[in-house]
């Protein structure tokens, strides 16, 4: 991994971070849980941005700390089988969007994005 041109650590023997492995059978069954797809599915992944090792079928990011993204709902539309949701608008008009779709017992995600107003 240390080869990798991404690997932020030099020839470090002491890494500051912890290095976590997520496999390409991992990132699938995610992916098929909250958005109906797979790795396949996907048209185009930054591998600049990411290390992969082919040998090992996974993809590998060091985190210090855990700090999740948050999305906070003011208000949603439903049509069908689809939820929309939506932040408040910041003062520019722009706002967070997610768009879910129910299946069965739950939902898929179909887009999280920040429409500009």
């Amino acid at each position: 991994m240390q080869a990798h041109p991404l690997w932020p650590f030099g020839s470090a023997t002491f890494i500051p971070q912890p290095i976590h492995r997520y496999t390409r059978e991992t990132v699938d069954q995610v992916l098929e849980q909250y958005a109906g797809i797979t790795t396949r599915d996907l048209a185009h992944v930054e591998y600049d941005d990411l290390i992969y090792l082919e040998e090992y079928d996974a993809w590998y990011n060091f985190t210090s700390d855990f700090a999740a993204g948050t999305f906070f709902c003011d208000y949603g539309t439903r049509t069908g089988n689809q939820v929309t949701l939506y932040s408040t608008p910041f003062e520019n008009s722009s706002q967070n969007v997610l768009e879910l779709e129910e299946i069965g017992d739950g939902f898929h995600i179909l887009s999280h994005l920040w429409k500009e107003g």
